[in-house]
């Protein structure tokens, strides 16, 4: 039995546009609402160190989900997740490095409410 033809030419589709980028932050703000300095691309024997994470951002937060019929209630949502980076703090004398958690934007999702008919 051969396996459908039509598999290999299928095309990945997603209901809410956006952009997706790999990045290593040098600074941000954390889930208490501070600035923080975060370590990266630091040299330190022989090999530089570093703090990558995917993002992804929609492009269209909060407007119809273009894909789905209009029967239905849809909305783009921003998604996050939490993130744990490496931070500096030059005013802590004690504890000037710390792990601390930050929100970034992970997903973009559509929400379908309910289905309506107009008449």
């Amino acid at each position: 039995m051969e396996a459908p033809s039509t598999l290999s030419h299928m095309e990945e589709t997603y209901l809410c546009p956006s952009d997706t980028a790999y990045v290593r932050p040098l600074r941000a703000i954390n889930t208490e609402g501070k600035w923080r300095v975060i370590i990266n691309n630091i040299e330190a024997h022989y090999e530089t160190l570093t703090q990558t994470t995917r993002i992804e951002e929609c492009l269209t937060s909060g407007e119809a989900c273009p894909l789905v019929p209009a029967c239905y209630e849809t909305k783009c949502l921003q998604k996050s997740i939490y993130h744990r980076f490496v931070v500096y703090d030059a005013y802590d004398q004690y504890f000037p490095f710390a792990v601390e958690t930050f929100q970034l934007p992970a997903s973009c999702a559509c929400l379908i409410g309910a289905y309506t008919i107009d008449h």
